[in-house]
């Protein structure tokens, strides 16, 4: 539901920043309350309360993976709001971005294990600011 999949990814210096072709991806946003409700399994929410936009990127072992590359990205979710999604069949680690105001590149925030088959449901808080190269961004995760 809502996830596109792609392999358009290049790493810039110091494996930190990533630019992501993302195109338009069905995103279902929630409320402030929706965040406090428990996900069912095979779910993952992510929530942008940091000063800046961010996205899931999922991934698939190699091999197999899928035929297009092995990874899934979620849209970008605005700061301020929440989108939710089922983790992919067979992907195994997701990857939580945050987006840069000045571009559309993306920067990594950290990576975590969880697949739809075994995960009991996965929050996602991304917090912080972009400024002094994103040194005060930083993610939560609760499985719920």
């Amino acid at each position: 539901m809502g996830i596109k999949t792609t392999t358009s990814i290049r790493k810039a210096a110091a494996g930190v920043a990533a630019a992501v072709a993302v195109t338009g991806v069905t995103l279902f946003t929630t409320t402030g309350s929706a965040a406090a409700a428990p996900m069912g399994q095979g779910r993952v929410m992510l929530c942008s309360q940091g000063s800046y936009s961010s996205m899931l990127s999922f991934h698939w072992p190699d091999p197999p993976g899928p035929a297009t590359g092995g990874r899934a990205y979620t849209t970008l979710v605005a700061p301020g709001t929440c989108g939710a999604w089922n983790i992919p069949k067979g992907s195994e680690t997701v990857e939580v971005m945050g987006q840069w105001h000045t571009s559309v590149n993306q920067f990594t925030l950290g990576t975590f294990k969880a697949t739809s088959e075994s995960n009991p449901g996965v929050k996602v808080y991304t917090k912080g600011t972009t400024g002094n190269a994103a040194a005060s961004a930083y993610f939560e995760m609760k499985r719920t």
